[in-house]
């Protein structure tokens, strides 16, 4: 199995929210997760992204999933076949999970199309897209998520909760000291938990 396949069963199998996923979804949180990945010196493999006019897309998971549109993906075993993917539940291993399910906790509670519009802040799909480059640049993305998520004070992203008016009005915006703390208050507000 590829590791963009697998990163994308992975998604599907560990998903903390009820939504079933589309393959908008999906394709921003592959972007998310084998960015913030990388940022902890984790390694996926290799999971490349293109910079599509509606964000990070991985051509290889594009092909599988592109004739369902906006409808949602099927779940699980249905998933794997679609996919061709025989193994079930994967793992990265405990330390590449827990990361994994940070950024699943913090990026799946947003929609599709909010998810589509949050990559829209991010650097390196807007450097790419901009400068119509063919493919985003690995490098850049693990810079990016270094600067976002390896420093002892994090923020929310802009689309997760909301805190973007604050920053217009120039409130304080409530911040976190790790991405654990920051996926588990998103995790909770969402879902009462």
């Amino acid at each position: 199995m590829t590791p963009s396949r697998r990163l994308a069963t992975w998604i599907e199998s560990h998903s903390p929210y009820q939504e079933r996923l589309t393959h908008l979804k999906l394709q921003k949180l592959m972007f998310y997760c084998a960015g913030v990945a990388s940022a902890f010196d984790h390694d996926l493999g290799d999971v490349p992204f293109e910079p599509w006019e509606h964000g990070p897309v991985n051509r290889e998971v594009w092909r599988y999933f592109r004739r369902f549109g906006a409808k949602p993906l099927p779940a699980h075993a249905d998933f794997c076949v679609a996919l061709h993917v025989t193994e079930g539940r994967i793992t990265y291993g405990a330390a590449i999970d827990k990361t994994l399910m940070c950024v699943l906790k913090i990026y799946g509670s947003l929609s599709a199309w909010s998810l589509r519009c949050q990559t829209h802040l991010e650097t390196p799909w807007k450097d790419a897209y901009e400068a119509k480059k063919s493919i985003i640049e690995f490098a850049a993305i693990r810079d990016h998520f270094v600067q976002k998520y390896r420093r002892q004070v994090l923020a929310c992203p802009e689309w997760v909760l909301d805190p973007g008016s604050f920053r217009i009005d120039g409130l304080p915006v409530h911040t976190y000291s790790s991405i654990e703390n920051l996926a588990d208050s998103v995790y909770r507000a969402v879902t009462g938990k």
